[in-house]
């Protein structure tokens, strides 16, 4: 198993990458049909030797209590659950490349769960990665998880740069709703996870 700094660099090599290959210029220079799906793959598959050291250091995890373990699993699932939620806003399609969109083309979306918290996706992948972190408690989960999180919050920011370019409404909507975490309607954003809007 490789040395934590090995780890480290390697996750940071794989997210500066990821944020060159989704970028505006990016996608400009490399203007062919399955772009999307070659970025998807490539993804996927540079993500594979994270996923294995993550497994082999939760081999050697500490024990942890049973409700602490209970607190990850629910963090986990409820990260999920907002994960599927949220898809009801995406196209499948677009998402896994089938489809192209181009940036101007990205809908806004202010209403049901977007009027609570400006990025429900990122929230869902936050809480999933915090909760492995819980259930395996070690230096690995807690590197993942804390740059995970660091890119995250500045790809929501990149992500948001674009959408003011072809959607200004954007700049007074990012005013009033919260980023990441509901916190001035909670009860309302769990309410829209469970409604059918």
């Amino acid at each position: 198993m490789p040395s934590i700094s090995t780890f480290i660099i390697y996750v940071i090599i794989y997210y500066t990458i990821h944020s060159i290959l989704t970028s505006a210029y990016a996608k400009a220079k490399a203007d062919f049909k399955g772009y999307r799906i070659v970025y998807n793959l490539f993804a996927v598959l540079t993500l594979l030797p994270v996923i294995v050291v993550l497994f082999k250091s939760a081999m050697n995890n500490i024990h942890m209590p049973l409700s602490v373990r209970l607190g990850g699993i629910l963090l986990l699932l409820i990260g999920l659950f907002i994960h599927v939620v949220t898809f009801r806003w995406f196209s499948s399609k677009v998402f896994l490349g089938i489809e192209a969109q181009k940036d101007e083309e990205q809908e806004l979306y202010t209403e049901g769960m977007y009027s609570t918290v400006r990025h429900p996706f990122y929230l869902g992948t936050l809480m999933q990665f915090w909760g492995l972190f819980i259930l395996f408690p070690n230096v690995y989960f807690f590197s993942f998880a804390g740059l995970s999180s660091v890119y995250v919050i500045i790809g929501s920011r990149l992500e948001e740069n674009k959408l003011i370019v072809h959607h200004p409404k954007y700049i007074e909507y990012r005013k009033k709703v919260p980023s990441l975490i509901p916190w001035k309607a909670p009860l309302a954003f769990f309410g829209y996870l469970f409604s059918k809007n």
